[in-house]
């Protein structure tokens, strides 16, 4: 498997293996999960072995790594022994991706087809792409890393979405429009939450947990327009998309998120005013 995360020199090796473990641990759960459920794709198929269900994991394994150290490479957070944690954290949250998109189509997502997902997170996020060869003096700023793993996270309910059905938009450019929309109103949403709130860590952490809730509020949007097209006769699903009916279909799934995301504003203002959040 390729080596991810290469040995510095010196350090406390220890502490590098507790973290690898714990990393494997958050990196393999997704990934367990959907190859075990591999067995339910295809009603022809017969019930895969475990050894086939290991050789699925260890694939789907080798797929997110590889992904993760691509986004880790397009943010200069490769080869110096201190970015361990981004790049652990990076491929944690490609295996997400992977097994997310697994389960919308039975495939294994390679490497190379996650080249214009990650495209569509450096062109949402608003971050320059490639910076490998950057000095350390300019690697990746304070936030890049933490930005590119929230939206990467966020990406997989949307991947997933959009491979099952994309309103007639090509893949990658729909996955660009909605990462954006969804990175613009977390962004919203955690500033009318926190106010004028100084502290930038609870910033981020409010950031990183409302743009995970907003990928699987946009899934859901998704999948119930998607839905209800799917449920319109023959007939009438052609009409539909003869009057470019799944674009406006697009913009009332954009809607449903906006008006899901402000629900999720009044109750986090409510928790907030009894001090919940305070």
């Amino acid at each position: 498997m390729t080596d991810l995360f290469p040995s510095p020199e010196g350090g406390a090796e220890h502490q590098r293996l507790g973290a690898r473990v714990a990393a494997f641990m958050r990196m393999g759960a997704p990934l367990l999960v959907a190859a075990a459920d591999a067995r339910f794709w295809g009603d022809e198929s017969p019930a895969r072995s475990l050894q086939e269900e290991a050789a699925l994991f260890s694939r789907m394994l080798e797929s997110a790594v590889t992904i993760g150290r691509a986004a880790a490479e397009r943010i200069g957070a490769w080869n110096r022994p201190g970015d361990d944690w981004a790049r652990w954290t990076l491929a944690s949250a490609a295996a997400g991706l992977v097994a997310a998109h697994y389960r919308a189509t039975g495939k294994v997502l390679v490497a190379s087809e996650a080249g214009p997902y990650l495209d569509a997170v450096a062109e949402s996020a608003g971050i320059a792409g490639a910076r490998a060869d950057a000095p350390p003096e300019h690697g990746p700023g304070t936030m890049d890393v933490p930005l590119w793993v929230d939206m990467v996270r966020a990406m997989g309910p949307v991947v997933a979405a959009i491979a099952r059905h994309a309103f007639a938009q090509d893949e990658e450019a729909l996955a660009v429009r909605v990462l954006t929309h969804l990175r613009k109103g977390t962004g919203r949403a955690v500033d009318r939450i926190l106010g004028d709130a100084p502290d930038p860590g609870g910033r981020a952490t409010a950031f990183s947990a409302m743009m995970t809730l907003a990928g699987e509020l946009y899934a859901e949007c998704h999948y119930s327009e998607m839905e209800r097209i799917l449920a319109l006769p023959e007939d009438e699903r052609q009409a539909y998309a003869d009057a470019e009916g799944e674009e406006e279909s697009l913009v009332s799934v954009f809607r449903a998120f906006d008006a899901r995301l402000s629900m999720v504003f009044v109750v986090a203002q409510a928790v907030r005013q009894q001090g919940g959040l305070s």
